[in-house]
């Protein structure tokens, strides 16, 4: 663009208008001989009826349908940059090679500034450089109609790229960030539709606008960008959100997971009957408790000096969930502790179970806490596999209360309470890693916009 838009300049300037065409003729040949040499190495089988579905389904989506609108105003600008502010330079008195150059400065902002919008969208979401390069670009088109002074014009040439750029690498990959894999190719396409028709809207309506004013042009469409704004503001939903306390809850579900593996080993310890290394087991799960401990508190602090959002209070409901888990599994321990020596074989015998699925419940949340903001179509996944895990321990826990009812006459008093706090604890770790998956699905369903159908 900008290369193509400074030649076209100078070639039109020493050439004629017609010949500046020219350099679009070989660029066209170049890519058709290059195109012509490349071998396709993916064939994928056409679903017609799966293709209307997710069709149909991405036009229900209110966040799919702004963006599209967003996408569409934009090239309804750009056709409007493209084909009138050369009238306007001109009209200044601006040189052919001077077009070109402002052109071409329009261009080389907009292709530098896209990989810093990339990265920019990646650290601190999607919506916030959205809405700024919309507000550049509204200031860009009032530049356009008011400004006089040939630097002026560059200048707020630089700041339509700019604006541009800023959001043109956003606007599709708020699409991707929001739909399955397997329906993304399908709704990226629907998007570039949507976009790509943007320009023929913008040329009829700037046609139409023009035979009236030339300048008027830009303030109709700065106003339309402007409506564009307060849809996105109002509308879009932020589909990459970034939370102050994403990495420690990592950390937290991650000493979950420790917390239920050393549980684990331990209640296999006891199971083949190695007391003396079953007791080594409580300081190390105590420690990580503690650690767990420290974390929560961290993520307390950070929560309440971050600036307020939307999932404040679910990240809190996070973090205590997952911390009282942890808490349980260390009460669950120190409750056998105080019976082991007198556990009936029939609940020994059920403990190397009873370790596993806690270790896995752990596992699935600590996963899902790590796909929760990139991949919340696999976070989902997991946690229905944590729901499952969570209804299977239920079957476990009722078959534990049924063995300890029926060896109640060989038990005594204290060792019986005991194992059924052992029990009940553990079976409280796995609800709450339920219960936390659950705060993990309410936050993924605030920013998600692609039906669970789907």
């Amino acid at each position: 663009y900008g290369t193509g838009a400074l030649l076209a300049g100078v070639v039109a300037s020493y050439l004629g208008l017609l010949n500046s065409f020219l350099i679009s003729l070989l660029s066209s040949l170049t890519s058709t001989i290059i195109m012509a040499n490349i071998r396709e190495n993916r064939f994928i089988k056409s679903n017609t009826n799966e293709s209307h579905s997710v069709y149909i389904i991405g036009l229900k989506s209110k966040t799919l349908i702004a963006t599209y609108i967003t996408a569409h105003a934009s090239k309804m600008s750009d056709s409007v940059m493209w084909g009138f502010y050369p009238i306007i330079l001109s009209s200044l008195g601006f040189s052919m090679p001077e077009i070109g150059l402002a052109q071409a400065v329009i261009m080389v902002s907009f292709s530098g500034s896209m990989p810093l919008a990339g990265k920019l969208s990646d650290a601190i979401g999607r919506r916030g450089p959205l809405l700024l390069g919309l507000i550049m670009n509204i200031i860009g088109l009032i530049g356009v109609a008011t400004l006089t002074d040939h630097l002026l014009q560059l200048v707020i040439s630089a700041v339509f790229g700019i604006g541009l750029g800023l959001y043109y690498p956003i606007l599709p990959a708020m699409t991707a960030d929001s739909v399955p894999e397997e329906a993304r190719s399908k709704a990226l396409g629907l998007y570039r539709g949507f976009r790509d028709s943007g320009y023929a809207t913008g040329a009829m309506l700037a046609g139409i606008i023009a035979s009236y004013s030339l300048k008027g042009i830009f303030f109709v469409m700065s106003l339309l960008l402007l409506l564009v704004f307060a849809i996105s503001m109002l509308v879009i939903k932020e589909t990459r959100p970034i939370w102050a306390t994403y990495e420690l809850h990592l950390h937290h579900t991650d000493l979950l997971v420790k917390a239920a593996s050393e549980f684990e080993d331990a209640l296999n310890l006891l199971h083949n009957n190695k007391i003396d290394m079953f007791e080594e087991k409580g300081s190390v799960i105590k420690d990580y408790e503690r650690k767990a401990d420290w974390y929560r508190r961290e993520m307390d602090r950070v929560i309440y000096d971050s600036v307020l959002s939307r999932d404040r209070e679910d990240l809190l409901k996070l973090a205590s969930r997952t911390d009282r888990s942890i808490a349980y599994i260390l009460g669950a321990f120190r409750r056998l502790n105080l019976a082991k020596d007198r556990v009936p074989d029939s609940i020994r015998d059920k403990m190397p179970e009873m370790g596993r699925k806690i270790r896995e419940g752990a596992e699935l949340l600590r996963d899902a806490v790590s796909k929760m903001r990139d991949d919340p179509e696999n976070a989902i996944k997991l946690l229905e596999e944590l729901d499952k895990l969570e209804h299977d321990y239920d079957v476990l826990h009722n078959e534990l209360l049924a063995i300890i009812v029926r060896e109640r006459e060989i038990l005594d008093p204290v060792s019986a309470i005991m194992l059924m706090y052992f029990i009940e604890f553990c079976e409280s770790s796995v609800d709450l890693m339920q219960d936390a998956g659950d705060v993990i699905r309410l936050i993924i369903s605030k920013h998600a916009i692609w039906p669970s159908e789907v």
